[in-house]
């Protein structure tokens, strides 16, 4: 609130006294100044018009459309739900993900989400069977077949692929690996207990920082581990492994004047335990946490994932057997100094503990490697089973195809599973007969000149377009909440759910200033009646 006597100036005002011409000549009739909030609300609008008739018109022209949603609460308790819209440009054809609106909504109901998705696709013209895929999350309320959005939504267009979305998939196949195993649980306890001991407290923070610049170490930000995002122990695990040292010899100078905490830090982070499951976790989150960041692209779909996925499978099936490389260096390092050091520091092989049975952590680190390792790869295989149609989708990446002289033949399984999804007619609970969406006898006699790659033909494109607009994560509905808590921070509470989708339109357009369509932008706003 401006003080008593100090005239609040606003943006066109500003530029005005600084001597922008174009602000100055920006009058009509003498006494129009274009600066009071409703004028501003008019330009925005004008703004958001323009941007959203091209995405509105590109999307119209999509033979098919894939949705994200995902449901968050703003700073002011408003809860609102996001969508997104995957869809093909033909103008350019590429393949675009991008924000498609939020909406505030009065509860968290199925059939007050499955509302809002409905009316939202119909204000942008699109028929409900065009959506051939829908992501969210794994609650109950999205991803039900009984009686989630997920089974309304096959209610009326039963050729929707509806996905788990990917990325909470790793995140609970990796935490429930972990979850019933003692020795792990102890060490996210550990990493989260070190960062809450330093981070929390400006004097040790200085002290960790002044020892790692007493050895020559540049001190990296210590990262917390949240609870939703497991995968977020990543980052802790190579923070403390690059800051090992600085923080041990903290954590040792505490104990020593009797701080509890830091005597019972120094003794877990002085163990063959502590630092060999740092390791193994941070070669095992190197796999998990690459398979995560790939889920996380905008544009990703099946076709790459299936790649990856295995690739993330072999390196964990490796890791069974063989060290990765942080265990290697640590096998390396504690080789070669044979009184049992490890970076300075006396390390205890042997828990002398009579309850715990007196333990040897080396045959504590195997057992807890093999168990923890089994308990990843089944959970990834159960969460993420290879199901025939997600397979089949390899027959459009041409990292999939064969040599030429086995092209003939290859794929057309593949084919055959994708038609029998979206080439037959369905028919939902109810007993409503759908036709078929894809003329399988076209898309049969085109896959060869498809394969040899010498002409597009409509119905493999259309199944093409299909198959790439279905969203296999939901990290872009997540995106656009991280966008949401920039704009109304704690002192905009007060931005209602209109302003505040029309201004993270803007921002997440990301339209260069240089680029934007302003003549476009002045002619709606001109358009529009006002008093001179």
């Amino acid at each position: 609130m401006a003080s008593p006597g100090v005239r609040k100036i606003n943006f066109l005002h500003s530029k005005r006294l600084q001597g922008v011409q174009d602000i100055i000549n920006l009058r009509k009739g003498g006494n129009a100044t274009y600066e009071s909030a409703d004028i501003f609300n008019q330009i925005l609008a004008a703004l958001i018009q323009v941007v959203e008739n091209d995405i509105t018109e590109d999307i119209a022209r999509s033979p098919f459309v894939g949705v994200g949603t995902d449901e968050s609460t703003d700073r002011s308790t408003e809860k609102h739900a996001v969508f997104v819209i995957r869809y093909i440009k033909l103008q350019t054809a590429s393949l675009k993900t991008t924000f498609l609106k939020m909406k505030s909504i009065r509860d968290g109901k199925v059939e007050t989400i499955f509302n809002a998705l409905k009316d939202e696709l119909r204000d942008k013209g699109v028929k409900f069977r065009r959506m051939v895929g829908f992501g969210a999350d794994g609650a109950n309320v999205m991803a039900s077949d009984m009686n989630g959005v997920t089974g309304l939504i096959h209610q009326d267009n039963p050729y929707s692929v509806c996905i788990h979305c990917v990325c909470h998939r790793l995140h609970l196949a990796v935490s429930q690996a972990c979850k019933n195993i003692p020795e792990m649980v102890l060490l996210n306890d550990t990493l989260s207990t070190l960062y809450a001991y330093i981070s929390r407290s400006p004097n040790k923070l200085q002290k960790f920082k002044d020892f790692a610049e007493l050895i020559g170490q540049k001190a990296i930000k210590l990262k917390r581990i949240f609870d939703i995002r497991w995968l977020s122990m990543g980052e802790a695990v190579l923070a403390v492994l690059k800051n090992y040292e600085p923080l041990v010899m903290m954590i040792e100078d505490e104990a020593a004047t009797g701080d509890p905490t830091a005597i019972g830090l120094h003794q877990q982070m002085t163990t063959y335990l502590f630092i060999a499951l740092l390791h193994l976790t941070a070669d095992v989150l190197s796999a998990t946490n690459h398979l995560s960041r790939v889920m996380q692209y905008r544009d990703v779909c099946f076709s790459v994932l299936h790649g990856v996925f295995d690739d993330c499978i072999e390196v964990l099936q490796r890791l069974q057997n063989e060290n990765g490389t942080f265990m290697q260096i640590l096998s390396n390092e504690l080789d070669a100094d044979p009184i049992g050091m490890f970076k300075g520091h006396q390390i205890t092989y042997q828990n002398r503990n009579a309850r715990a049975g007196n333990r040897n952590y080396e045959d504590v680190v195997n057992g807890t490697r093999q168990l923890f390792l089994q308990n990843l790869l089944n959970n990834l295989r159960a969460r993420f089973p290879q199901i025939p149609l997600y397979v089949a989708m390899q027959i459009f990446e041409p990292a999939s195809y064969p040599p030429e002289d086995r092209l003939l033949n290859w794929g057309v399984d593949y084919l055959e599973v994708l038609l029998e999804h979206y080439g037959l007619p369905k028919t939902n609970k109810n007993g409503e007969q759908f036709a078929p969406i894809i003329d399988s006898d076209v898309v049969r006699a085109e896959f060869l000149p498809f394969k040899k790659l010498v002409s597009h033909n409509r119905g493999m494109f259309n199944l093409m377009v299909l198959v790439l607009c279905i969203l296999v994560g939901n990290a872009e509905a997540e995106r656009v909440f991280s966008c949401q808590n920039r704009i109304k921070t704690k002192l905009r509470t007060r931005l209602n759910i209109t302003t505040l989708d029309q201004l993270i339109r803007l921002s997440y357009e990301a339209i260069p200033i240089e680029e934007f369509p302003f003549q476009r932008t002045l002619l709606l706003f001109d358009a529009q009646p006002r008093r001179i």
